[in-house]
Protein backbone atom coordinates (compact mmCIF):
# COMPACT_ATOMS: atom_id res chain seq x y z
CA UNK A 1 0.00 0.00 0.00
CA UNK A 2 1.51 3.68 -0.73
CA UNK A 3 2.90 5.79 2.16
CA UNK A 4 1.93 9.27 2.81
CA UNK A 5 3.71 9.50 5.34
CA UNK A 6 5.70 13.05 6.08
CA UNK A 7 2.89 14.84 3.86
CA UNK A 8 0.95 17.07 5.20
CA UNK A 9 -3.01 17.02 3.06
CA UNK A 10 -5.71 20.01 3.02
CA UNK A 11 -9.11 18.85 1.78
CA UNK A 12 -11.11 21.24 2.00
CA UNK A 13 -14.63 20.82 2.61
CA UNK A 14 -13.98 17.82 4.85
CA UNK A 15 -16.10 17.74 7.73
CA UNK A 16 -18.76 15.22 5.67
CA UNK A 17 -18.87 13.33 2.95
CA UNK A 18 -16.72 12.74 0.29
CA UNK A 19 -13.96 14.94 1.51
CA UNK A 20 -14.26 13.61 5.18
CA UNK A 21 -13.71 10.20 3.37
CA UNK A 22 -10.90 11.96 1.02
CA UNK A 23 -9.41 13.15 4.51
CA UNK A 24 -9.82 9.39 6.43
CA UNK A 25 -8.44 7.49 4.01
CA UNK A 26 -5.05 9.90 3.54
CA UNK A 27 -4.95 9.82 7.52
CA UNK A 28 -4.97 5.95 7.03
CA UNK A 29 -2.09 6.00 4.66
CA UNK A 30 -0.01 8.15 6.87
CA UNK A 31 -1.12 11.66 5.88
CA UNK A 32 -1.30 14.60 8.46
CA UNK A 33 -4.40 16.00 7.20
CA UNK A 34 -5.83 19.51 7.35
CA UNK A 35 -9.74 19.64 7.70
CA UNK A 36 -11.07 22.72 6.62
CA UNK A 37 -15.05 23.45 6.41
CA UNK A 38 -16.77 26.85 6.15
CA UNK A 39 -16.90 27.70 10.35
CA UNK A 40 -13.83 26.69 12.95
CA UNK A 41 -17.00 24.38 14.58
CA UNK A 42 -17.60 21.60 12.36
CA UNK A 43 -13.81 21.62 11.02
CA UNK A 44 -12.40 20.97 14.77
CA UNK A 45 -15.07 19.09 15.33
CA UNK A 46 -14.33 16.58 12.44
CA UNK A 47 -10.84 17.09 13.79
CA UNK A 48 -11.36 16.08 16.98
CA UNK A 49 -13.14 12.59 15.89
CA UNK A 50 -10.27 11.98 13.44
CA UNK A 51 -7.88 12.73 16.26
CA UNK A 52 -9.50 10.03 18.65
CA UNK A 53 -7.45 7.47 16.37
CA UNK A 54 -4.36 8.96 17.22
CA UNK A 55 -4.19 10.93 14.00
CA UNK A 56 -2.56 13.70 13.38
CA UNK A 57 -5.35 16.57 11.97
CA UNK A 58 -5.50 20.76 11.52
CA UNK A 59 -8.78 22.50 11.25
CA UNK A 60 -9.24 25.34 9.34
CA UNK A 61 -12.03 27.60 8.59
CA UNK A 62 -12.91 29.66 5.56
CA UNK A 63 -15.87 30.63 3.08
CA UNK A 64 -13.81 29.62 0.01
CA UNK A 65 -16.37 31.44 -2.16
CA UNK A 66 -14.35 34.70 -1.21
CA UNK A 67 -10.65 34.73 -2.92
CA UNK A 68 -9.76 36.35 0.41
CA UNK A 69 -10.51 33.81 2.08
CA UNK A 70 -9.63 30.96 0.19
CA UNK A 71 -5.53 32.56 0.41
CA UNK A 72 -6.32 33.02 4.43
CA UNK A 73 -6.58 29.15 4.72
CA UNK A 74 -3.79 28.52 2.51
CA UNK A 75 -1.47 30.76 4.35
CA UNK A 76 -2.77 29.32 7.59
CA UNK A 77 -1.93 25.51 7.01
CA UNK A 78 1.51 26.86 5.36
CA UNK A 79 2.30 29.05 8.85
CA UNK A 80 1.92 26.27 10.97
CA UNK A 81 2.15 23.33 8.57
CA UNK A 82 5.34 24.89 6.91
CA UNK A 83 3.60 23.94 3.15
CA UNK A 84 1.37 22.02 1.71
CA UNK A 85 1.95 18.48 -0.02
CA UNK A 86 -1.56 17.21 -1.48
CA UNK A 87 -4.58 19.78 -1.83
CA UNK A 88 -7.95 18.25 -2.92
CA UNK A 89 -9.81 21.02 -3.53
CA UNK A 90 -13.61 19.34 -2.39
CA UNK A 91 -15.45 22.56 -1.47
CA UNK A 92 -18.48 22.88 -3.51
CA UNK A 93 -21.85 23.06 -5.01
CA UNK A 94 -23.42 22.85 -7.82
CA UNK A 95 -22.18 25.89 -10.08
CA UNK A 96 -25.00 27.34 -12.18
CA UNK A 97 -22.75 27.95 -15.18
CA UNK A 98 -20.50 26.51 -17.15
CA UNK A 99 -16.50 26.67 -15.95
CA UNK A 100 -15.70 28.68 -19.32
CA UNK A 101 -18.38 31.33 -18.01
CA UNK A 102 -17.46 31.04 -14.54
CA UNK A 103 -15.11 33.91 -13.08
CA UNK A 104 -14.86 34.95 -9.27
CA UNK A 105 -16.55 37.98 -9.99
CA UNK A 106 -19.67 36.82 -11.86
CA UNK A 107 -20.82 34.09 -9.70
CA UNK A 108 -23.82 34.65 -7.85
CA UNK A 109 -23.46 34.43 -4.18
CA UNK A 110 -25.16 31.74 -3.26
CA UNK A 111 -23.47 29.34 -5.90
CA UNK A 112 -20.41 28.19 -5.24
CA UNK A 113 -17.80 27.08 -6.81
CA UNK A 114 -14.38 26.14 -6.60
CA UNK A 115 -13.30 28.53 -8.92
CA UNK A 116 -11.95 30.92 -5.97
CA UNK A 117 -10.03 28.31 -4.04
CA UNK A 118 -8.08 27.06 -7.10
CA UNK A 119 -6.88 30.59 -7.88
CA UNK A 120 -6.16 30.90 -4.01
CA UNK A 121 -3.85 28.05 -4.82
CA UNK A 122 -2.44 29.10 -7.56
CA UNK A 123 -1.44 32.38 -5.97
CA UNK A 124 0.37 29.90 -3.85
CA UNK A 125 3.59 28.49 -4.98
CA UNK A 126 4.50 25.15 -3.19
CA UNK A 127 7.43 22.93 -3.41
CA UNK A 128 6.20 19.46 -2.57
CA UNK A 129 9.80 17.95 -2.29
CA UNK A 130 11.19 20.57 0.51
CA UNK A 131 8.37 22.13 2.94
CA UNK A 132 10.77 24.70 4.11
CA UNK A 133 11.53 26.23 0.93
CA UNK A 134 7.63 27.25 0.52
CA UNK A 135 7.11 30.52 -0.40
CA UNK A 136 3.96 32.50 -1.06
CA UNK A 137 3.21 34.96 -3.48
CA UNK A 138 0.00 37.04 -3.87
Amino acid sequence: MPSLKDKIALVTGSTSGIGKGIASHFLSLGASVVVHGPDLASAESTAKSMRSAGRDVDAVAGDLREVDASRQVMRDVIARHGGIDILVNNAATVARCSLEDATTRSRPRESTSMIPAASAASSVTLYPTSRSSTSMTS
